[in-house]
């Protein structure tokens, strides 16, 4: 088995994001959540590539091509991912980031950068001044957000869109 990535929630259950469903260990046994699993087990895809608890105790399961998750009571729910007006159901969700001011950034290889809104219950694609759609890894350094991308370096937001980071002179 892969494991992608791992997570524990504040009720101490470990969850494991792997190449076939989510896992969760409760400290004796694993329940795991599949696509086609019965009612309750039940998640948008197989290929797990991250799971993150957040700082509202909520478990966010990115997937590899049947976009996000969101565990809602005891069952997982498939959060809308919105660019151009369209709802993308095949995203391939490589990183979820909250920045210090618990705000959730989603990356995606291919579609670009994602902001989440607790509003609309949506993630909303951010325009970008170049080609900063393949996505690797979100961090923060000094309130910036700075994105990493596949063969495109690294990107800033600033605000409005994503643009090229140019490191301070020190």
């Amino acid at each position: 088995v892969t494991v992608n990535d791992i997570a524990q929630d504040n009720n101490g259950f470990l969850w494991f994001a792997t190449e076939d469903g989510l896992n969760r260990y409760d400290g004796k046994e694993f329940v795991v959540y599949q696509k086609d699993a019965e009612e309750g087990f039940q998640i948008s895809g197989n290929t797990i590539n991250f799971v993150v608890n957040d700082s509202k105790n909520r478990i966010w399961v990115g997937t590899n091509g049947q976009g996000i998750n969101l565990k809602i009571a005891d069952q997982f729910i498939v959060v809308p991912i919105i660019k151009n007006g369209e709802v993308l159901n095949e995203i391939i969700a490589t990183v979820l980031f909250e920045d210090s001011e618990n705000h959730l950034w989603l990356g995606t290889w291919g579609d670009g950068l994602f902001s989440y809104s607790d509003a609309s219950k949506q993630f909303n694609h951010i325009p970008s001044t170049g080609d900063y759609n393949k996505i690797w890894t979100i961090s923060q350094l000094d309130g910036a957000l700075l994105v990493g991308t596949k063969e495109n370096g690294i990107a800033v937001f600033d605000k409005e869109q994503l643009i090229p980071w140019i490191p301070a002179n020190n």
